[in-house]
């Protein structure tokens, strides 16, 4: 519940979308970097900067997001992460911040690309090398990372065995703006540090001053490569500060039965926590999707203007314009399933929906006066047999929650997929698919006086390993409100 309720709370701004957004003149990060107290007892200690990036000064890097991997699971964490790395991109390019694409080893999939000759055609400009003053100059051992690479190449999954390399492009789901973004190579055929150079004539054509980076993996490419950590702070020199990782849009090769024996998120977590001890920093991507929505750096949405409704034609109108930003909004959660759904119907019986419940609940304690079944008033969208999943019923819903106060739904919005040792069929398909989302798109969003409430998704995935999956399709869900 907990977890529901926070990204419950993590969808807010969904409840009305911008009508516009604009660029702010600075970008509000929260930087954080690690430290061990000079004096006392000896631990690492978080500390979390307020930070204001100029966003003409600061370029996102995608590091080696691949269309596929040797290792399948990392496979699947890169499509995991996609998602939500490319709702970060467009977010960045509202912005104003400048997006580059770094997919080692396949720049010649893009030899005619826009973004890669954009990136060719900058004059070569002499890179620093601040060696001698680097936080580890030559002479030094850097300290060890945190994570064990002697297991099966790292793969903590099925594998080809033989490190194959099984992708030649990014993946796909990632927009790359070809009026706009970079694309630049790792290492070429007698230069292996291309990329460092073609990064470094990007810094100096656009006046960079940061760098974000977002991809894999955490612990060997963000590391390692050319235009990636290690080279930026030790060859250009530049402060920590300046430099950070996206830590929910990063994933780590490793194998929990390496060092040290954690479970694989746990494990991505220390690699975050060990780049803002001794390299870097990292930041949130809510810090640069709050503000591209609309809203304030605290979370609020004073400027949006409403829910976004696409009529038949296409065409976007607005919905309910907001409150004053210092009127706080009434909601109500909304389950819906009281509609006929025909999952449920599989699971329990045909035509079943939530009066069932309600028709049968029994007393759990003295006076606990049940069943309590509501009473039929179809006229005001109530009844065993009234279908949520009806426009004209949704409306009559609406006009009773206005009329009582209320200014938004949260829907109550699921990913089922039935259990492999179940015998209960998936008439999701495989891999699951929304589910009792008809009162939601078929009822609300199709209302005809639906412009009276706002909404909100609670996202709630029914399927096992729901976790990984839970970013992305949160900001999958955030995307469809808005």
């Amino acid at each position: 519940m907990a977890l529901r309720l926070a990204l419950a709370l993590a969808l807010q701004c969904t409840i009305t979308p911008p009508a516009a957004s604009v660029a702010p003149s600075l970008l509000a990060l929260t930087v954080r970097q690690r430290y061990m107290p000079s004096t006392g007892r000896q631990r690492w200690v978080a500390n979390e900067t307020a930070a204001r990036w100029v966003p003409a000064q600061t370029a996102l890097i995608v590091v080696d997001m691949w269309n596929d991997h040797w290792c399948k699971t990392d496979a699947v964490r890169i499509r995991e992460i996609a998602t939500p790395i490319n709702e970060t991109l467009a977010a960045a390019r509202e912005l104003g911040v400048h997006v580059v694409h770094a997919p080692s080893g396949v720049t010649s999939f893009y030899a005619r690309a826009p973004a890669r000759l954009r990136t060719l055609a900058l004059p070569n400009v002499t890179a620093p090398n601040k060696t001698a003053t680097a936080r580890y100059p030559p002479g030094t051992t850097p300290p060890a990372l945190p994570l064990g690479e002697t297991t099966r190449g790292s793969c903590d999954g099925p594998g080809n065995g033989t490190k194959k390399m099984p992708w030649y492009r990014q993946i796909a789901t990632l927009h790359v703006d070809e009026s706009a973004d970079y694309l630049i190579a790792a290492d070429l055929p007698g230069r292996p540090l291309a990329g460092a150079q073609e990064l470094w004539n990007i810094v100096v054509k656009e006046g960079l001053r940061n760098l974000l980076y977002v991809g894999v993996h955490e612990n060997m490419c963000i590391m390692d490569r050319p235009f990636a950590l290690k080279h930026v702070t030790q060859q250009w020199g530049w402060a920590p500060e300046n430099i950070a990782v996206i830590r929910e849009l990063v994933d780590t090769s490793y194998n929990p039965a390496d060092a040290p024996y954690v479970a694989h998120a746990a494990g991505t977590a220390l690699q975050t926590a060990y780049i803002e001890s001794f390299w870097a920093s990292s930041v949130s991507m809510y810090d640069l999707l709050v503000p591209a929505m609309g809203c304030d750096p605290d979370g609020t949405c004073p400027t949006l203007a409403a829910a976004l409704k696409t009529d038949d034609d296409g065409a976007t109108a607005a919905l309910a314009a907001p409150k004053n930003s210092s009127t706080p909004l009434v909601g109500a959660f909304y389950f819906g399933d009281w509609h006929v759904d025909p999952q449920m119907s599989a699971l329990h019986s045909r035509n079943w929906t939530e009066f069932e419940l309600v028709a049968r609940a029994q007393p759990r304690f003295p006076n606990h006066v049940q069943p309590n079944v509501p009473l039929e008033a179809p006229e005001n969208g109530f009844g065993v047999n009234v279908s949520e999943a009806e426009p004209a019923v949704m409306a009559l819903k609406i006009e009773q929650a206005v009329s009582h106060g209320l200014d938004f739904f949260l829907f109550d919005w699921y990913w089922y997929a039935s259990p492999s040792n179940s015998n209960v069929p998936d008439l999701q398909g495989k891999g699951g698919a929304p589910f009792l989302a008809a009162a939601f798109e078929q009822g609300f969003l199709q209302a005809p006086n639906n412009e009276k409430m706002q909404f909100a998704l609670m996202w709630y995935a029914d399927v096992p390993l729901a976790a990984v999956l839970m970013l992305g399709c949160v900001l999958t869900a955030c995307a469809s409100c808005i």
